[in-house]
């Protein structure tokens, strides 16, 4: 069975090593297919040697960028050669996914690996139509939420073909270097994203800590990890301002940014556009307290109003701004009953929820094959 990803990052390693385990009970081994083993704001490092599960990269040494050369012709090659009885494949917005799709369709079996959800962007009737026709190369689907099965579902995908749970990190790891290495007073908010304004929606967070800080007397710092083309413009927008207690981190590989987690005390995901929000997971399992934009696919299954944080529509920076004002102003109890819960919500979406999810999606190819051998 192949799993097939753009690159490979730690959070897909761990999927990957959870599902190869889970997968050999059935006697399917897993190999994991990447395009690149880097993408332009993600430099990921991993140890692929001691990966654990075999990993096969179509263009070593090379970042993905949306300029990056097609790399189908690499990949037919690299299926023909392994033969795979499965192929899950993560979505179809490349052109080597969509070839991984109908090579799987005529080959083996599909499973369709998927965040997607309805209201990510505006698409016309005929974009849909050309999604619903790759969408129906599969015979099963692997969703992070609820939000993302419906989409599916109303592209022509059967409800009971489609299996969670995609969107998931490695849960072990951050609880055992976030939460039980919390230091400090946790007086800090943590965002961490691509910086691209268009999705990630920096400007309003800025916007709205700087309102928060004229609120309260011992306001709270910001840090802000991830890297991306409007780096700069954030670093401009803080300085022309003024703001106070704004750090931008930059990208932080996964040790490091587990330090972030264990010395915060919310974290903060204002995206416009985001399909589901791994580091929402990452936060969650780090014991955190955490504000969602309703925006964000991870909201609906992740965010208990009032429990373990708080979602907020992103347009609005005030509600943004009041929301953090309520959080660093509540006993450090009631934020750590927060993070205790943000624990236990977590904990049903780890790699063992993907596995699991996966070998359903892995039997519903299977079934159908056989049913579609016996008709003929």
């Amino acid at each position: 069975m192949v799993l097939l990803w753009r690159s490979v990052g730690p959070y897909h390693l761990a999927r990957a090593r959870a599902a190869a385990e889970r997968m050999a009970a059935r006697g399917v081994h897993v190999v994991v297919v990447e395009l690149c083993d880097g993408e332009e704001t993600r430099d990921w490092r991993i140890d692929r040697t001691g990966a654990g599960v075999e990993i096969v990269t179509l263009a070593p040494g090379t970042r993905l960028t949306g300029r990056s050369q097609n790399l189908t012709s690499k990949l037919i090659a690299t299926f023909e050669q392994l033969r795979p009885v499965c192929v899950a494949v993560a979505g179809y917005d490349r052109p080597e996914m969509r070839a991984a799709l109908r090579w799987g369709n005529e080959n083996s079996a599909v499973v369709l690996m998927s965040e997607t959800k309805a209201d990510d962007r505006a698409r016309p009737w005929w974009k849909r139509m050309l999604i619903a026709r790759e969408v129906r190369l599969a015979q099963a689907a692997l969703v992070s939420g609820s939000a993302a099965g419906e989409y599916l579902v109303s592209l022509g995908m059967l409800r009971e073909k489609v299996f969670r749970q995609y969107g998931a990190v490695d849960n072990a790891y951050f609880r055992e270097h976030a939460y039980e290495r919390r230091n400090g007073d946790g007086r800090m908010f943590l965002a961490c994203c691509r910086l691209i304004e268009s999705r990630k929606n920096i400007v309003r967070l800025l916007r709205a800590y700087s309102q928060y800080r004229h609120r309260v007397e011992e306001p709270w710092e910001l840090v802000i990890c991830g890297d991306g083309p409007d780096r700069s413009t954030y670093e401009e927008y803080v300085r022309e301002r003024r703001i106070e207690g704004v750090t931008l981190a930059g990208f932080q590989q996964v040790e490091p940014l587990a330090g972030y987690y264990a010395r915060a005390g919310c974290f903060v995901h204002p995206a416009v556009n985001e399909a589901w929000g791994l580091v929402v997971n990452e936060a969650l399992a780090s014991g955190l307290p955490v504000l969602v934009s309703r925006r964000c696919g991870c909201a609906y299954d992740l965010v208990h109003e009032g429990v373990n944080g708080y979602t907020f529509d992103p347009h609005e920076h005030v509600e943004l701004a009041e929301l953090m004002q309520r959080i660093s102003e509540s006993p450090a109890e009631r934020l750590r009953q927060m993070g205790h819960e943000s624990l236990r919500i977590v904990s049903r979406h780890g790699c063992e929820a993907f596995a699991q999810g996966l070998e359903s999606a892995y039997c519903a190819t299977t079934a159908e094959l056989h049913e579609s051998a016996a008709d003929s």
